[in-house]
């Protein structure tokens, strides 16, 4: 089992379902240079925090 798909069943078991649909658009604006690591997970925990709110 890869990596990726490690962290993907990761984030199901902890609950963090916003992670899984956003991680691949992070991962893209990471390695085309438009974000950092750290910003981009960030943004990932800003956008899991929102919509928790929501709910």
């Amino acid at each position: 089992m890869s990596n990726y798909t490690q962290l993907m069943n990761n984030f199901d078991e902890i609950g963090i379902f916003t992670f899984r649909e956003t991680l691949d658009s992070t991962i893209d604006e990471i390695n085309s240079g438009k974000t950092t690591i750290v910003d981009g997970l960030l943004e990932m925990t800003k956008k899991s925090w929102i919509l928790d709110k929501k709910e």
